[in-house]
């Protein structure tokens, strides 16, 4: 996760794209590293690229390294492929969702709109946002933050929905999954997620 006060966009740069789809991110300027010796290209080791491709994906879900490893270690206990079941675990927190239904304008809105309890779960209020959603479960917009700025913006995206695993109702303010995504419907860039898997194998 990246702290207040810590620029977010220099690894944007490094990976030339920014990892969250803000249009002011500085990539999209000066897509290279920042620093005197950024546009210089270096032979990456092994190592280096799995390396940053493990960070390029805990930065976009704006994870801590220990929730991440907790997640990878969860992931690799679960039946299937493990690469699919770390993604999933992560594209189902519920800051996530709340991120890619447009109710918050970046992860980091959403972790703080959770943790300040805007948002009900089938009913009851939640703060925690690195809580896993289910499929059927509902968010909603609690009643008493329906008038503030945010939800005026984000409940305008809930009609139209850009991933196939969530449904919206713009007039309830609501948000729901309705199945676990597949590693090829997550809207994750350029990042390639075995990566991850080699890296963690390996240290």
């Amino acid at each position: 996760m990246i702290r207040a006060g810590r620029p977010k966009h220099k690894i944007c740069r490094k990976a030339g794209y920014c990892l969250w789809g803000d249009p002011r991110c500085p990539s999209l300027k000066r897509p290279y590293a920042s620093g005197e010796h950024g546009q210089k290209q270096y032979r990456r080791s092994d190592y280096s690229r799995m390396l940053f491709e493990k960070q390029k994906l805990r930065y976009t879900f704006n994870v801590t390294e220990r929730q991440f490893r907790n997640s990878f270690d969860k992931a690799k206990r679960m039946a299937g492929v493990t690469a699919e079941n770390l993604l999933r675990l992560l594209e189902t927190r519920l800051d996530s969702i709340v991120f890619r239904s447009g109710l918050a304008a970046s992860p980091f809105h959403a972790r703080q709109l959770v943790a300040h309890g805007h948002f009900l779960l089938d009913g009851h209020r939640v703060t925690i946002p690195s809580m896993v959603i289910k499929p059927g479960q509902v968010i909603s917009i609690r009643p008493k933050s329906r008038s503030q700025d945010w939800a005026d913006i984000g409940v305008a995206h809930l009609d139209n929905l850009p991933v196939p695993y969530l449904q919206g109702n713009a007039q309830q303010g609501s948000v729901w999954l309705t199945a676990l995504p597949n590693m090829d419907q997550v809207p994750i860039g350029d990042i390639d997620v075995q990566q991850t898997v080699s890296y963690y194998s390996r240290v």
